[in-house]
């Protein structure tokens, strides 16, 4: 009885072997999209989905005092961004998206606007860039920085 015993218990740890490894070579088999495959060859992603050992994320702190005079519906303020390029490739320009200038006349969006819902958007009266003044060049609700 244990000779049986024993020879079913082989049997069935035999297959279960088999069945693992046939399991692994299906996974590894299993497609996987281009960009999936590059960020695991560059190292930004690890295979179970976690960030890889050469993944980064930028960041950006933000320093803002603002004024509210609600009668007139005027608000105004500062705001200092500093941010961190923690990327290996330079930053050739940063895009500045400015929401509220969907209210402004003028700028693209789905649908009309009824005129109670325009306002003359967001004004910015200075722009700097490491301290540097330079030219804002906004003129909807996205732009892009050099």
């Amino acid at each position: 009885m244990q000779k049986i015993f024993r020879h079913a218990a082989f049997g069935t740890l035999l297959a279960a072997g088999f069945a693992h490894t046939a399991a692994a070579q299906n996974a590894s088999a299993l497609y996987q999209p281009r960009d999936i495959k590059r960020a695991f060859d560059r190292g930004t992603r690890a295979a179970d989905g976690r960030p890889g050992p050469k993944y980064w994320q930028n960041r950006a702190r933000y320093d803002i005092t603002v004024q509210a005079a609600p009668p007139a519906r005027d608000i105004r303020g500062r705001e200092t961004i500093t941010y961190f390029n923690n990327s290996p490739d330079t930053l050739k320009s940063l895009v500045i998206r400015l929401i509220q200038n969907i209210h402004k006349p003028g700028v693209a969006r789905e649908g009309d606007a009824a005129p109670d819902y325009l306002t003359s958007g967001v004004a910015i009266d200075s722009f700097a860039v490491g301290g540097q003044a330079r030219p804002y060049a906004g003129r909807g609700s996205a732009t892009a920085q050099t």
